[in-house]
């Protein structure tokens, strides 16, 4: 107990202390809203104030990390949702595939805001509480032997690199690495997995209860990572079960040039394009959402 009231924290990095903001942001706007969920696909490649200016509502952007995985992602806003809100879903390929993730995200999440172990399973609580207790000691150690390294914090995933609306923009202006980093998806993992269609229709029936609309949106992609067969059965399988998953993934794949450190997470030109795209997406599925002349 004393680590994990004391201790040092997990890891250094503070980038998934920003959760704490956009709940507060999620919280604080009231309905009519637009809420934006997904991974960091969302939070690094959406202009929420563009969005904004063509909606005509504000818009609080939960986009943080794929590894949280996309059962955590509902957990977290379908109680929050209300009159007149409008929920757009963007899932990485590895969401779909697998909607229930376990992993160090987790822990690192719980180890830097506590009261975040109330989204999670309460069979998986137990289990959570003491990773983190064993990953504090073990950063402990590492402190002691002087091994403890990135105090100053990390130059793109970190807190203060989100804007208000809970935007990333710190990558906006630091040189693009070399090469993209894989997202890990294994080649034979299904599609669509297994839960991944009731969740979605979880939160769509949990969303149209409270008054509120959800649509599934295209992620942004790097052309190394796309897979137009998977994406072909991703569309069928959301077209099957009724749920909403608008545009076409074609128009979401960009070159990597496009994107800063993996293959989601668009520069300056690539997330101009990808909200002009769910922008223009979005007006054809329902003009009356469009407000903006």
């Amino acid at each position: 107990m004393a680590l994990l009231l004391w201790g040092p924290p997990v890891t250094p990095v503070d980038y998934l202390e920003a959760v704490k903001a956009k709940h507060a942001r999620l919280r604080s706007l009231g309905s009519p809203k637009v809420v934006l969920v997904g991974g960091s696909n969302m939070a690094f490649g959406m202009d929420s104030g563009e969005l904004e200016n063509v909606l005509c509502l504000p818009v609080v952007n939960m986009g943080i990390h794929a590894g949280l995985g996309f059962r955590h992602m509902v957990d977290e806003v379908k109680y929050e949702l209300g009159p007149g809100d409008l929920v757009l879903v963007s899932l990485e390929p590895s969401n779909v595939a697998r909607p229930e993730k376990q992993g160090d995200v987790h822990y690192q999440l719980i180890d830097r805001l506590p009261w975040t172990l109330g989204l999670m399973p309460w069979m998986d609580r137990p289990r959570l509480v003491m990773g983190v207790a064993v990953l504090r000691a073990q950063s402990l150690w590492r402190k002691l032997r002087g091994k403890w390294r990135g105090d100053g914090g990390h130059p793109l995933y970190r807190a203060d690199g989100f804007d208000s609306r809970g935007d990333m923009l710190a990558h906006l202006a630091l040189p693009k690495p070399v090469e993209l980093e894989s997202d890990g998806l294994d080649d034979d993992a299904p599609p669509v997995g297994r839960g991944t269609l009731r969740i979605a229709r979880e939160l769509v029936t949990s969303a149209e209860a409270r008054g509120a609309q959800v649509v599934f949106l295209w992620p942004c992609q790097a052309e190394t990572g796309f897979d137009a067969s998977r994406a072909k059965a991703i569309q069928e399988a959301f077209d099957e079960a009724a749920i909403p998953w608008i545009g076409r993934a074609g128009d979401h794949v960009f070159p990597d040039s496009a994107f800063h450190d993996t293959r989601y997470h668009p520069r300056a030109w690539g997330r101009a394009q990808r909200t002009a795209i769910t922008v223009r997406d979005l007006c054809a599925f329902a003009p009356a959402w469009c407000c903006a002349e």
